[in-house]
């Protein structure tokens, strides 16, 4: 697990400790730029067991990778990305972290922010809107 904290950024010392212990596609991770724009999307999905999802940026509709970490320093829980499953719209700011992956150029969502949370429900046939949490600056 201690080689995670030199997931993105490492040294001559550290490169040789993954390469010697078979780790070389950690050591190749690497941030190239950290935007700090705030975008704004929603969340598309998330897979609960292996702790990631992916949001659609509503500037161009493209899809960003989101890991469960981030999503949690911002208070989202579990219970609430589950709902997302049930038909919420679950709509977020973020900013942008470029890096090369493990097998290419990524895109990430960091220092997220919820807006809220939309309920989804038809009742004769109308759609129906409510805000179940809303967290506005």
């Amino acid at each position: 697990l201690f080689v995670i904290v030199f997931f993105f950024q490492a040294e001559d010392g550290i490169r040789d400790f993954c390469l010697s212990r078979g780790l070389g596609d950690v050591y190749k991770r690497q941030i190239l730029e950290d935007d700090r724009r705030r975008h704004l999307g929603r969340l598309k999905f998330f897979d609960e067991t292996k702790n990631y999802g992916f949001i659609v940026v509503d500037e161009d509709n493209s899809d960003m990778f989101v890991h469960y970490d981030d999503l949690q320093k911002a208070g989202i829980t579990k219970e609430l990305l589950r709902t997302a499953k049930q038909g919420n719209m679950i709509k977020l700011t973020f900013g942008c972290m470029n890096y090369i992956g493990k097998y290419n150029r990524s895109r990430k969502a960091v220092d997220i922010q919820l807006i809220e949370c939309i309920q989804q429900s038809t009742t004769n046939s109308q759609e129906e809107t409510s805000s179940l949490y809303k967290f506005l600056q």
